[in-house]
């Protein structure tokens, strides 16, 4: 299944054939684990430098500026819940590219990975 990405009102897709790259970048950045303790101690920035990467890999153009900035923007407009979805919602996308190389479904909305 491929990886599925939403950017700033538009779809990404980053093929089976490069899921597994796609990982490995993400990984020179954060490890699963690090990751993984991002769920009580989100680290924002490396969160958008993970999605950056992965939005370019499925032909975005953007940097982890612009990632970090729609994030930050989504949290203010998210009210005092913002902060924890945008994390977790982050977070298990980027656990589930690194576990399985792309989130399992059958093309639901809610298995999408949403970096904004």
């Amino acid at each position: 299944m491929a990886i599925r990405l939403h950017f700033r009102g538009q779809d990404y897709t980053i093929p089976d054939s490069r899921a597994f790259a796609a990982g490995e970048a993400v990984e020179e950045i954060a490890t699963l684990s690090e990751i993984h303790s991002w769920s009580t101690q989100p680290k924002f920035h490396k969160i958008a430098r993970c999605f950056s990467e992965l939005l370019n890999f499925a032909g975005a153009k953007t940097t982890p500026q612009e990632v970090l900035t729609d994030m930050m923007d989504q949290i203010k407009s998210g009210g005092s819940e913002g902060k924890e979805l945008i994390a977790a919602s982050a977070i298990f996308a980027l656990i589930a590219v690194l576990m399985d190389g792309a989130p399992e479904g059958d093309g639901e909305e809610g298995k999408k990975a949403n970096a904004s």
